[in-house]
């Protein structure tokens, strides 16, 4: 990009991804001029150490963007780099890495589409009250409230680059789902990000907070992010076989069954997702797959025979996590499994939930991870995930860990009310 295309921006803000998924960003001013590269500190966001801190931030400009709330600023997400090249442990670099590596040896481009579920809830202080800030149902009539800040959310994206496909209330009182174009996984990723940073400021400007947590509320469904999957060649769909899925893709799903307990940190990364991936409550718990049964963990969704959407839904992402950590390891399960030629039969007309555990063990479906602490263990133990993802897997993991160890050492409420009385 030149001098020009920087004409109309003061300033610019460079964002960038932490191990965890959590934003940061830096604002530098550029006078109308085309920047560079910007060193900064990666110890005060755990990347680094303290006696070797330097991390600069390298922008990539096809992702550059005017910011819809501040005049003359743009927006661009940006790599991490050492002196060394690329930093291990920068997250959106390993999606750039896992999927160039894909590209590289199959052809193949790997495509997703997100739908985020999220809760708004109201403040109090300047601060979010965990109570219901509405008592709607799933497709509610909008109110005109609503409408507002869905045309709000919809035009700050759309400015931002991120094209709105629906927009709806959810099963729980005070939650919403929004989906998005399908795209490049790392595009994707991107915008999955930047969809956090806009619902949320919107929000507050409604005197609302939206929370991704995935279950801030016990008795009612937790939120979500449906995973929509394909590869594609040549700007053709390796998913579609006619109005059937291809043995690519039959192959990509048995890869994800296979490693579905050692995806789950990835895909599930705090303490709360393993209180939303419960039975009862829409969220899948067991590994499987179906062409339309949504009590499973991937399913096909309906296409009406059209070969183009050819595509498969994985249903036990949470969007607590890091959208770049949680496509490469769902890239990484999927592509061992057209490796490796492996093959997983559907599970169509059951209701998953009401097989005894001895009918699952002859179906050979196993459960998913009931717990933070359970899910590290599986990931650590999964050599083909963390093979590819390098020093990235183990700085991961040691984040992980800590929360599940803080979690295993704080005492409640809940257990002072159960066990006060010993």
């Amino acid at each position: 990009m030149e001098d020009k295309e920087f004409s109309r921006f003061e300033n610019l803000i460079y964002q960038f991804t932490g191990v965890s998924g959590e934003p940061f960003s830096k604002i530098v001013p550029i006078a109308g001029k085309k920047p560079g590269d910007s060193w900064t500190d990666g110890s005060s966001f755990g990347m680094k150490k303290i006696f070797d801190s330097d991390v600069l931030l390298v922008p990539d400009w096809s992702t550059l963007k005017e910011d819809p709330w501040t005049p003359n600023t743009g927006v661009v997400f940006c790599d991490l780099h050492d002196k060394n090249g690329p930093l291990a442990y920068s997250p959106r670099d390993l999606l750039k890495r896992i999927a160039s590596e894909v590209k590289n040896k199959t052809g193949y481009t790997y495509k997703t589409g997100a739908e985020m579920e999220f809760f708004l809830l109201p403040m109090k202080d300047g601060k979010p009250v965990f109570e219901f800030s509405d008592m709607d149902y799933y497709f509610a009539p909008e109110s005109d409230k609503m409408m507002a800040i869905y045309s709000d959310i919809k035009s700050a994206l759309q400015s931002l680059g991120v094209s709105v496909e629906a927009f709806h209330h959810e099963v729980a009182p005070g939650q919403y789902e929004v989906s998005f174009t399908f795209d490049d996984a790392l595009k994707n990723a991107d915008n999955i990000q930047t969809v956090k940073k806009t619902l949320k400021r919107i929000a507050k400007s409604y005197d609302l907070y939206a929370t991704f947590m995935p279950k801030p509320f016990f008795g009612v469904n937790g939120s979500g992010m449906h995973v929509h999957q394909s590869l594609s060649k040549s700007e053709d769909n390796a998913f579609a076989k006619g109005s059937e899925l291809s043995d690519i893709a039959l192959q990509f799903i048995a890869g994800q069954v296979k490693h579905a307990r050692g995806l789950a940190a990835a895909i599930a990364p705090t303490v709360n997702s393993y209180k939303r991936l419960v039975p009862g409550y829409e969220a899948p718990v067991y590994a499987c797959w179906s062409r339309t049964n949504r009590s499973a963990m991937i399913r096909e969704p309906e296409r009406k025979g059209n070969p183009k959407a050819a595509r498969i839904e994985l249903r036990c992402p949470d969007p607590s996590s890091n959208p770049y950590v949680a496509f490469s390891a769902m890239l990484v399960a999927g592509m061992d499994g057209i490796k490796d030629n492996l093959h997983v039969d559907p599970i169509d007309s059951t209701n998953i939930y009401h097989l005894s555990k001895s009918e699952r063990r002859d179906k050979g479906i196993v459960e998913l991870p009931c717990s933070l602490a359970e899910a590290v263990t599986e990931m650590e133990n999964d050599k083909v995930i963390m093979d590819a993802f390098g020093d990235f897997g183990d700085k991961y993991l040691e984040t992980l860990a800590k929360d599940a160890e803080e979690y295993r050492l704080a005492v409640t409420e809940w257990e002072r009310e159960k066990y006060h009385t010993r």
